[in-house]
């Protein structure tokens, strides 16, 4: 019996219009693909349903990399009242999002394409109040760049975020400028900047910048290359930092990479 068919099941049964939150693990173990589950849910309607997790898996059972989103479009129209979304896979498909309930989305992956950031970037989400992207490195010509951010900083779509993660990027110390600029950090209460490319070099310009990071209760920085001097800066900016555990670059800053590969 296929997890689609056991979805099926579910969905169609007189307790199936009651269900407010669900979690997908794996679908199968070579080629593990959420297209289907996305195609089930989009031939019901779901308007109970608060909570969706695509991706409840571990190593020891499949590979991140292994997994695909696949198309989820399908199953956007039935979950209009949908609040939180996680979505956790090597590939993905993030186009047309519309979910005007949703409050937190959170995707884990270990190589976002740019054409799946720039979905996320223009997806119609006015409710939002937590965006937790993990992105990681895609092959060279399809990765994304920090100038594919700028939709997310410049608060087009989201005036009630309050929480903003950009993580596990090759790129963090250069976001640092444009988040610190940026429309959506005055907004913020909590950004988060965790496995990335952060050093002591870079927390230096943060100090310079302290001012626009002070209202916020929560600065995570957590899994960076960050070194004693770093700390000793952020204290002195009396800013809410995470500093969490750090990786060592041995004082080269082209050894710095992203935490999570596929």
């Amino acid at each position: 019996m296929t997890v689609e068919s056991v979805l099926q099941w579910l969905l169609v049964s007189p307790s199936g219009r009651f269900l407010r939150d669900l979690t997908v693990g794996i679908v199968t173990l070579q080629d593990n693909d959420y297209a289907g589950v996305a195609k089930e849910l989009g031939k019901h309607y779901l308007p109970s349903l608060r909570s969706l997790f695509l991706g409840d898996f571990h190593g020891e059972e499949t590979e991140l990399n292994w997994s695909a989103s696949g198309k989820l479009e399908p199953m956007y129209a039935a979950l209009p009242n949908l609040e939180h979304l996680k979505i956790r896979s090597g590939s993905l498909h993030l186009q047309n999002i519309v979910l005007p309930r949703l409050r937190s989305f959170e995707v884990v992956t270990g190589g976002m394409d740019a054409k799946s950031l720039k979905g996320i970037a223009s997806a119609v989400w006015p409710s939002l109040e937590k965006l937790s992207i993990q992105c990681g490195p895609e092959p060279e010509g399809t990765d994304p760049k920090p100038a594919d951010f700028k939709p997310i900083l410049d608060a087009e779509t989201l005036p009630r975020l309050t929480h903003l993660g950009l993580d596990n990027l090759n790129f963090t110390h250069q976001l640092l400028e444009p988040v610190a600029t940026s429309k959506i950090l005055p907004q913020l209460s909590q950004l988060d900047l965790r496995m990335g490319t952060l050093g002591d070099d870079n927390i230096a310009k943060l100090f310079a910048w302290q001012k626009a990071f002070a209202h916020l209760s929560k600065l995570d920085l957590d899994d960076n290359y960050l070194g004693a001097e770093s700390k000793r800066l952020l204290k002195q900016a009396n800013l809410a930092f995470d500093f969490g555990r750090q990786r060592e670059d041995e004082g080269d800053p082209s050894d710095r990479y992203a935490s999570v590969y596929e």
